[in-house]
């Protein structure tokens, strides 16, 4: 997966000088005139055209369909080194709109574009990803339920989107006490949510906890950890989780994962001190580099 993400990197400069190796692509890419002298012009025209030569009326075989990933991974990657946003969103809904004449194409867009923006996220803004996923969700001859899996990807990631404030959520902590998760933020710089399932997470949480560069950072005010149970309160807190209480702030949340853009477990979400989104989605093994 890593290989599709980089092909670009050399692709941007063989196809600009228009000395691009013989490669097997599903249909050519464009080629940036001369007279976009910027990398963003640059990057707009290869956006704007990139599916000129993809005939889309006529349905992508199967035997195609790693090609096809591959062309959207490239498609992504131009609009990651320096495509301007709007036009990025607009050449996105042009082609879903010019797909909606093959169905099986649309859907097979709609499949790549989760593969490498939801399913193994790369560090570009929400809005790239939504635009996909509302073109899916408002197909009006798509079935209903593919529908309703796009408008529930798109309410989560609205709920926490990068740059945003997150959204509220019941949460009952330790000692019973049922509160609001925005009431338990504090003037720290940064944050951590933490989220884990009952049964899974432990030996990752123990990780964190026992990070001794993260422990620095709780002791100097730097960092506050909330921890937030995804699921029904337990009847009783195991032992670890009242420990963790006394560094942390613990609590669970039956409804965290319907509201939350939270896409494995455990996983973790950094926040400003006003409660805004600034990463999500990250591993523990991310977040104890941080402290390196």
């Amino acid at each position: 997966m890593r290989n599709l993400f980089n092909i670009l990197a050399v692709a941007l400069l063989t196809i600009g000088a228009g000395t691009a190796k013989a490669q097997t692509t599903l249909f050519e890419y464009p080629i940036a005139p001369d007279t976009c002298t910027t990398l963003e012009s640059r990057c707009n025209y290869l956006v704007q055209h990139f599916w000129d030569k993809c005939d889309l009326t006529r349905p992508i075989d199967s035997s195609n369909d790693s090609l096809l990933v591959v062309a959207m991974a490239d498609y992504i990657e131009i609009m990651r080194a320096g495509a301007n946003i709007n036009v990025t969103l607009s050449s996105i809904r042009n082609l879903m709109f010019k797909a909606q004449t093959q169905q099986n194409n649309f859907l097979k867009l709609i499949s790549a574009a989760e593969l490498l923006l939801y399913m193994h996220p790369v560090p570009i803004i929400d809005d790239i990803y939504l635009t996909f996923a509302n073109c899916a969700a408002e197909a009006s001859w798509a079935k209903k339920d593919y529908k309703e899996h796009f408008r529930t990807q798109v309410k989560q990631i609205n709920n926490t989107k990068l740059g945003s404030p997150v959204t509220d959520f019941d949460v009952t902590l330790t000692d019973g006490t049922k509160t609001k998760f925005r009431n338990l933020l504090g003037p720290e710089s940064n944050f951590l949510l933490v989220t884990y399932s009952d049964t899974d997470g432990s030996f990752e949480r123990t990780r964190l906890y026992t990070d001794i560069r993260v422990k620095q950072a709780i002791d100097d005010g730097k960092l506050k950890i909330i921890n937030i149970v995804a699921g029904d309160t337990p009847k009783k807190w195991d032992d670890q989780s009242l420990e963790y209480a006394s560094q942390w702030t613990v609590g669970a949340s039956k409804d965290i994962m319907d509201l939350l853009d939270i896409r494995q477990l455990p996983g973790v979400t950094i926040l400003d001190g006003s409660g805004n989104v600034q990463l999500k989605n990250l591993t523990i093994d991310y977040v104890k580099g941080l402290f390196e």
